[in-house]
Formats: C-alpha cells, sequence, structure tokens
C-alpha cells in the first residue's frame, strides 16, 4: 500500500493521533474547483451497519463492489459481504469494531470478499452476526468469550494433539475428556452462528488456526463464502493509495479527491470526524488529533450546486438509505472534517 501526504502529515489508520490544519481561515471552494461527476449508480443499495464500529468495512466492501461493477457490468449491483469483510485480519474486540478502510482494501486485493448471501451481515436465530460484533439492546455475543477460549484450549489441545500424535480423531471420538469438554464449550457458546459440525471440525480449527482472527473466520465464516470470494481481476492489478489530509486545506482536498474522481474513474474511502451538536452528530468545523466521533464513507460524486452557489460531494453511508451524511452536502463543511482518504489505483509499472 501507498502512502501520500498532503500538507507534511503522515497517518497509519483512524485511530492516530494526528496534527490539525494550520489555517482558521478557510475560503469556499469556486466553481471552477468543482467537477460534475456521479458513480452512485455503480452500487447496491445502500447498507445500514446497525450501530456498530464497522464504517471501514462497509466503505472497503463498497470500493470492491465498484470494482467488480467496472471490470464486468453483470457485477453491478451485486452486493458483497460486509461481515467478510469485517473478519480481515480480525483482532476480536480490539480491532474488530473501528478500524481504517484501507486495511480491509488491502484484504480484498490479497483474498477476496463473498457475496453477502453467503455470509450475510444479519441472520435468524437469537445472537446474528451484528450482534456478535458488537452489542445490542436484544442479545450481548461476547467476543471477549472467543478470545477466553483461544486463549484456554490452544496449548491444551496442541499438547494432546502432540501426544496423539496428530491423531485428531482420537481427542474427540476417543473421548479424552479435555478435548470433550473444548467441543462443547464451543457449541453451548456459538450454537447459533458456528458452522462447523462435528467435534473433529471445531478441533481442528483451533489447531489448525495460526491466530484467534483466523480462529474466528473458521468458526463464524460459512463455508461457501471461503470458497466463493470475489477479487479483483488478474489482469488489471490494484493496490491501495491512502492520502493524508490532515495539513491540506481545503483547495488541496478537493482536487486530492478530484484526481480519484476524475483521474482513476472510480470513487474514495474518506475518514472524517464528527462531533456531537444539538441536534445529533454533525462534522467538525475543524480537525484536530482528538477527535471524539471518527467515521468513514464512500464518496462517489461531486457537482456544483447552482441555485445554492456550492460545490458538493456525493456521500455513501453505512446508516441506511435515510441517515445521517448520506446524499449530497456541502463541500465547504465535509471538507475541514476530512483528514484521510483511501482507493484503488491501477498498480504502476516498476
Amino acid at each position: 500500500m501507498k502512502t501520500r501526504a498532503l500538507g507534511a502529515a503522515v497517518l497509519a489508520c483512524v485511530a492516530c493521533a494526528i496534527t490539525a490544519p494550520a489555517s482558521d481561515m478557510i475560503p469556499p471552494i469556486t466553481r471552477k474547483d468543482c467537477v460534475d461527476v456521479d458513480y452512485s449508480k455503480r452500487f447496491p443499495p445502500v447498507r445500514n451497519q446497525d450501530g456498530h464500529g464497522l464504517c471501514w468495512a462497509f466503505t472497503a466492501e463498497a470500493l470492491a463492489e465498484e470494482e467488480l461493477c467496472l471490470e464486468k457490468s453483470a457485477n453491478c449491483g451485486k452486493q458483497l459481504s460486509a461481515y467478510d469483510a469485517g473478519h480481515c485480519e480480525w483482532s476480536i474486540g480490539t480491532k474488530s469494531e473501528g478500524d481504517a478502510p484501507s486495511r480491509a482494501l488491502r484484504c480484498f486485493l490479497k483474498d477476496g470478499f463473498c457475496f453477502e448471501g453467503d455470509a450475510p451481515y444479519t441472520r435468524g436465530g437469537a445472537c446474528g452476526f451484528d450482534n456478535f460484533l458488537g452489542s445490542s439492546d436484544v442479545v450481548k455475543c461476547r467476543d471477549d468469550e472467543l478470545v477466553a477460549l483461544y486463549d484456554k484450549w490452544k496449548p491444551k489441545l496442541t499438547r494432546l494433539s502432540n501426544e496423539c500424535r496428530n491423531d485428531i480423531d482420537s481427542l474427540v471420538y476417543g473421548e479424552v475428556p479435555e478435548a470433550l469438554k473444548y467441543v462443547k464449550e464451543i457449541r453451548d457458546l456459538f450454537a447459533s452462528e458456528m458452522y462447523l459440525g462435528s467435534g473433529v471440525d471445531i478441533m481442528n480449527a483451533l489447531l489448525q488456526s495460526k491466530d484467534k482472527s483466523e480462529f474466528a473466520q473458521k468458526l463464524l465464516l460459512p463455508p461457501l463464502c471461503l470458497r466463493h470470494r470475489k477479487k479483483a481481476a488478474a489482469d488489471a492489478p490494484l493496490e491501495v493509495e491512502l492520502t493524508i489530509l490532515t495539513k491540506a486545506t481545503n483547495v488541496e482536498k478537493i482536487l486530492a479527491l478530484k484526481k480519484v474522481l476524475l483521474g482513476q474513474g472510480r470513487s474514495a474511502a474518506i475518514s472524517i470526524c464528527l462531533e456531537d451538536g444539538i441536534f445529533g452528530l454533525g462534522f467538525v468545523e475543524k480537525y484536530s488529533s482528538d477527535c471524539k466521533h471518527p467515521h468513514a464513507v464512500v464518496t462517489d460524486g461531486m457537482r456544483w450546486n447552482s441555485d445554492k452557489k456550492r460545490c458538493e460531494m456525493q456521500l455513501r453511508n453505512s446508516w441506511g438509505k435515510n441517515g445521517d451524511f448520506h446524499g449530497w452536502v456541502s463541500a465547504d463543511k465535509l471538507l475541514p472534517a476530512t483528514y484521510e482518504t483511501s482507493y484503488l489505483v491501477k498498480r504502476r509499472k516498476p
């Protein structure tokens, strides 16, 4: 992944501390700085992250949908799995909620994402996937318990497996008490989420996982998802580019976004800072390193609004079609709150 900085600030992720813009004077975006472009028809209906901190996964998933649409018109409108994107190199409990779109985009280029039907964000049952990833007013699925089970059983079963010379069947069907207890604990906790069947499958998930992220994927991602992942075409090599905008002026920011929208002919993920207001959340007037509400959205359009005499950016926000920060918004209000953008670019020849 390539990282560029405008205004000499460098950022690796959404949560890093960054220096705020130096100038308090923010001139408005003029007509000559604004262009007319709209890529919204490339995307399926907007999603709803249901209150969980997975904007980064939904944003990356949307840009992956756009890429597949650009490659083949038959792919346009098809929905990829935000749940799969949200499990990208998942560290469980610390990174599953709150991350950067660039990280999930790298996973798309490396492994791909499956379609929504193979790993739906929500499904029937007492405890849906979205609840597991965060919290719910109805059910709270305890990701910390998954961590505890991994930490508890990984060394024990590795030892037992070595003693049994890697004969997994003997651990389960041979009625090794400790192994049976592990299988029961996993089944009791994740009965409504697991796609694994036999005790051997569950045992293998733990023994063959190199870390907790892979363990979670083996346990909770449907096998069809793992088999049906879609990646960008091999004959159109892409890479992720991250541009830092923390010290950039509004004009520099809109030029950077125009470079993606026009130069690359595709949409971009932008990271923005929101603040509490009388009527709910709103854009901050000036970005600072102590941002309380970082958020990620897709910008898939730009236009000059002749009636309002202002430049506008079109946002795609994963809070549902009637959610805030979705649709056309004033660029003069959006850009001061914008501190980075990430997007897919064609790989440059060495």
